[in-house]
This record gives C-alpha cells, structure tokens and sequence, in this order.
C-alpha cells in the first residue's frame, strides 16, 4: 500500500486509574511517530488517547478501512497491562497489522501475542520499516519534530487549563539500575542519543504558537552522565531563556547528574520549574540492592537545594523493593521527617507510601497472598509472572495499609485538582493548605503503619483497626476542606470490605477493566 492510501489508528492505552485527569499531556511517543510519517508523506491518521479523552471506547477502535493500528507503550504505570488488553482484542476482531510500539523490550518476555501482532522498538524508522514505508525520513538525532496531536483531543475544561506538552530531548540512560526498563532489553537502537538544539527550539516555538507553554522533557535523565554532553546541555538553556522565555519546564533527572551540573540559576533562567526524581529510597542498602549508585544523603542534599531556589521537586520512590527490611523502612521515615521539615510542597506525596518495585526477573519473585489487594495492583503493572514480587511478602499487610491510604489521598488530591478550575478564591486557599499538608501526613501514616506491624499488631486477617485509624486521621485533615470536600474517596466501596476480610477483586477496577476487555477476574483465572 502506498503512502498516501494509508490510514493509520495510533492508541495511547490508560497509564493511570481514572480517577485522575491532572496529567494533560500527550504521549511524545505517538507525536514524534507522527512528525517522521509526516515528513515522508503518510499523513492519514486518527489518534485515540484513553487518557486524554474518557470517552473512548474499544468498539469506536475497529475500523474495516484502518490499514495498521499502533499502540504506544511505554513503561508507566498500568500502560503495558492494558497496551496487551487492547492488542490481544483487536487481535481476535481484525487481522490487520497491530504493531506495539516504544518501550517494548520488556514484552518479549510474553509468548501469547496473535500472528498479526509485533513489537516495535522506539525508533521512527523500525516504525516505518514494519509500516512499509519509507524508512530515509528524519532521524532522531538529525530533522526529527514533534507533530502534536492535543488540538484533536476534546478535553474538559479543567483539562484545557492543564495542557502540556511533552518533548523529549535524549533517549536512553547510562546508568545500570537494576530495576529499570531501560536496562531490561533494547528498547532504543542506541545507549544513549541526543536531539540537536535547533529541533527542540522548533518544538518548543512550534508548541508556543498553539497556546502551550508549560513542557515536560520526558527524557528519561535530561542531563546525562557524560561531561561531553554538558556544553549542549548549556547551549540548549541559554537558547531557552533567550528564545522563548514565555517557556516553563519540567525535566526528570537524578539527584547526582543535578548536583554535578549544579548552575541552579541557570536552570531557572532557562525556566525550570519542576524535577522529578528516581529517588527509589532514602535508605543505602536499598540504593546498593538496586545499583543506583548514590548516597541517600547525597540525594536529601540535593532535593533541599533545589526546594531553596524554590523548583518544586516530586520525588519517585520504590520504598517497597527487594532489600526493604523494618530497618530500611526506619532509615526512610529518618530522611523523610528530614524533608518534612522543609518545603514540602509536591515532594511525592503521596506516592512513597505505596511504592514498590517491579521486576521481570523470575528469581526474584515471591508469592503474595489472595487476601490483600496487592497482588491485584502487581498484575496491572503488567508483569509476566503477576503474582510475584521482589519484596518480602511478610510486609503485606503493611504495605496493604499503606496502599489503601495512597489510595484515598490520590483520589482526594484528583476531585480537588478537577474542581479547583471552577471553584471560588477562598475555596482554592483552603485546598491548597490542604496539600501543603500532605507530606507530613504521609509520613506520620508510614509512621504508624511501621509501629503497628512491629508490635506485631498487623496481620492480613486482622487489619480493621489500622485501616480505620488511617482513614479517621486522613478525614481529620478534611476538616480544613470547603464542606463539599470531606466525604472519603475510597472508605465506602472499597476499603470497608478489605478491612472485614472480605476482598472482592472487582471493587477497584480504575474505570478502564469495563471499556477495555478482559477484565482482571477473567484474566486472572
């Protein structure tokens, strides 16, 4: 089939619960795909993002004249699971090509794909080598552009207010940590690659000209571990602030590669806002365990220096992870209270509190029981062994009271950040103080939580009172809320049946297990 006869179905499969719409952006997986087609004259495509636009529904994806459908992957959250839901039903209504597509190394590790499925590295040209087109388009290094696709997705109004783009300026990593994707197979051609500053400036301009000025670099290290790189790095920040200082930015980066780099101010010149941080964990054998090769000190250090120059930090953690002993957990919650002390606005919460660490390792793996949730929450990270986990299964109950407190924050801090939009002046205040709140609760919940199990207090059967007293400490803190605010979230259809013992796996299905087939009951079987 010729270029210009082909119809292409790009899908962005969920990669987060449904709950939360705060994260309006598209997948620079799927735009950069769409500017190297672009440039080599396929140009008939439609884009169905299951984040962006709840509408979506799989039955709207089956099309008759679709000539491939490419799903984008990427190594977020619940994305793969569901990338494999869609997949896996296109495959049984269409023989049409169904090309998975990104971070995909982490997929051969499933032998069940249909004879109509393939997996595609994130790289244009192996994208247009398996389309059947031509493959002397731009590359990632030289003439590649983003091609965005926000301005056809119909968002809410409080999403409009949102909307990022998302760029990327490298591909790749480095570093060796042992529980990255990255690390996993061969997702990109190359280690490690970078654009050329004028293609991101074009970006950059390109995304200004349409009304969009807040970025995310999605890089997966923006500043890289070679001194090579840093006068580029350099040359890009001074082109930033100089040519499009309408621009604010959020990078992700280590907390050694910041440090080494160290120019804060510059950073901010060029209109840095926002880092977020693989911290993983503030303990030292864990960091060891994980071959992230720094110092928790070191990385307490730099996040203090940041908040300092007032660049808001959001910290990643996988404070669950294959070394995590009682000890560790102590050595954490010493760091954390560190931090608490400070600017604590963003800084992770409320994530570090169910955060825990993915492998596709079979050794590593231990069994989970069938009386907590977590193993249900493992599946959806779309592990081929679903059941296993790095951590010591010993800490379940623990974890899983941590979780169901995640769970009623996150889903607190989502109907706050969609109502604020069109909510008064004096109702926005009061949540704001409400966030700013939140990491000394996280921290006092983890504190708690660890004292319990300790005691020897938590046992799978026996976790009513603990869940009960996260959720009454959690509701105190609604008291500060407009009144319309201070129902818990979660408490009633979820929580309540897994504190009686009771776990019923369909109560939290995230709104997608129902538009998308194969729910996880059925899967799990």
């Amino acid at each position: 089939m010729t270029a210009a006869r082909m119809h292409l179905r790009f899908i962005r499969a969920p990669h987060t619960s449904s709950y939360s719409m705060a994260d309006v952006r598209e997948d620079a997986i799927i735009t950069y795909a769409l500017g190297y087609l672009d440039a080599v004259g396929v140009r008939e495509y439609d884009v169905h993002d299951f984040h962006l636009d709840r509408r979506c529904n799989f039955n709207a994806l089956i099309d008759p004249h679709v000539s491939a459908y490419v799903l984008s992957v990427r190594e977020t959250g619940s994305n793969v699971h569901y990338a494999r839901r869609l997949a896996a039903s296109l495959a049984v209504e269409t023989d049409t090509p169904i090309l998975l597509y990104g971070q995909t190394a982490r997929l051969h590790a499933f032998y069940d794909w249909s004879s109509n499925v393939r997996l595609v590295q994130h790289d244009e040209r192996m994208l247009a080598n398996a389309l059947g087109v031509s493959t002397d388009g731009p590359s990632f290094t030289s003439g590649l552009r983003a091609l965005p696709y926000l301005p056809t997705i119909p968002l809410a109004p409080h999403q409009y207010a949102r909307r990022r783009a998302s760029l990327e300026s490298s591909r790749g990593c480095h570093f060796k940590c042992g529980f990255c994707f990255i690390n996993a197979g061969e997702n990109y051609p190359s280690r490690w690659s970078l654009r050329t500053v004028s293609d991101i400036l074009h970006d950059l301009m390109m995304y200004e000209s349409i009304g969009i000025t807040n970025i995310l670099f999605h890089d997966s290290e923006f500043f890289g571990a070679l001194e090579n790189d840093r006068q580029r790095t350099i040359t890009l920040l001074n082109e930033l602030a100089r040519r499009v200082p309408t621009v604010k930015f959020g990078i992700f980066a280590r907390a050694d590669t910041i440090s080494k780099f160290g120019d804060l101010n510059l950073l901010q010149r060029a209109g840095l806002v926002y880092v977020f941080i693989g911290v993983e964990s503030l303990a030292d054998v864990d960091l060891r365990a994980l071959k992230k090769g720094v110092r928790a000190d070191d990385v307490v250090a730099c996040v203090e220096r940041l908040t300092s120059h007032g660049i808001l930090v959001n910290l990643s953690f996988m404070l669950f992870n294959r070394s995590t002993t009682v000890d560790t957990l102590r050595e954490n919650l010493k760091r954390l209270k560190r931090l608490a002390r400070g600017n604590t606005k963003m800084l992770g919460i409320p994530n570090f509190l169910f955060s825990f660490e993915s492998s596709w390792r079979d050794e590593l793996l231990r069994p989970l029981s069938e009386q907590t949730y977590l193993r249900w929450m493992v599946y959806k990270r779309g592990q081929p062994n679903h059941l296993g986990v790095t951590f010591d299964p010993q800490l379940e109950p623990l974890i899983e009271v941590c979780r169901l407190g995640f769970y009623e924050i996150a889903t607190k801090i989502a109907e706050l950040n969609e109502a604020r939009e069109c909510s008064s002046e004096g109702d926005v205040v009061a949540m704001d103080k409400w966030f700013n709140i939140l990491w000394p609760l996280g921290v006092e919940i983890l504190e708690y939580a660890l004292s319990q199990f300790e005691q020897g207090n938590m046992q799978i059967n026996r976790l009513s009172s603990s869940i009960n007293w996260v959720y009454e400490k959690v509701m105190a803190t609604y008291a500060m809320l407009p009144e319309r605010f201070r129902e818990t979230m979660t408490y009633p259809d979820h929580a309540v049946h897994i504190a009686r013992g009771g776990l019923t796996i369909a109560l939290e299905d995230h709104g997608w297990d129902s538009v998308i087939p194969g729910g996880v009951v059925a899967e799990a079987k």
